[in-house]
């Protein structure tokens, strides 16, 4: 009898061993998931912020290099308004000269021009526009805006010249150059300059890298 409650015992305890290996070989296979996936989750959220972080660096550095881009044009009309005096032909050569310019044209106090590198431009009132009316013996730069007078997409400046004001249009084609390079960008980032319009609209005018 005692040989045989022994052997019953050895056979319950050795149940309950399996039992307790295999449940012990459960939790550690739950906890070793478990936390593989919580690594997985908290190294993917790294990697997003610092992909998220990398891209802001990027166009912050491309919005500053606009931004400089842009005043440096403005110091170039300045130096051309420190002329005595333009003529037409003078305004084409600067035109020719200058790549960032597509027109330069000088407005009256009138509000009218009458000397432009467009010929067919002079006579126009421009009395209207913002880069008349918002200068104050300082260079003005009109936001991107689509130009009804030349049918492009442009930004303008304006600077006193004596008594009258000097203008130069740019293209905004002229910005593709600035983001043409796709340098930290990898195989899927691309960069994109838009303006607001008058209804508040954002109007996209660089080249998508992507069709869709």
């Amino acid at each position: 009898m005692m040989e045989e409650k022994t052997s019953l015992k050895k056979k319950l305890f050795g149940k309950i061993g399996r039992k307790l290996v295999f449940l012990f070989i459960v939790i550690v296979l739950i906890i070793s998931i478990g936390g593989t996936y919580i690594y997985y989750v908290q190294s993917s959220q790294i990697i997003k912020n610092n992909a998220i972080s990398h891209l802001e660096s990027v166009a912050q550095l491309i919005e500053n290099y606009l931004n400089e881009y842009i005043e440096e044009q403005g110091e170039k009309l300045k130096i051309a308004a420190t002329h005595s005096e333009l003529t037409i032909d003078e305004l084409k050569g600067l035109v020719e000269l200058e790549e960032e310019f597509y027109e330069l044209f000088i407005i009256d106090p009138q509000g009218k021009i009458n000397l432009s590198s467009d010929e067919s431009q002079i006579g126009k009132d421009k009395s209207n526009d913002l880069y008349f009316i918002n200068i104050v013996n300082k260079t003005y730069f009109k936001p991107a805006y689509f130009s009804e007078t030349t049918q492009r997409q442009s930004i303008a400046i304006s600077t006193p010249f004596h008594d009258k004001i000097l203008v130069a249009r740019i293209d905004l084609e002229i910005f593709d150059k600035v983001i043409s390079n796709k340098t930290g960008l990898g195989k899927t980032g691309e960069s994109l300059l838009a303006y607001r319009n008058e209804n508040g609209d954002a109007v996209f005018f660089s080249k998508r890298r992507f069709s869709d």
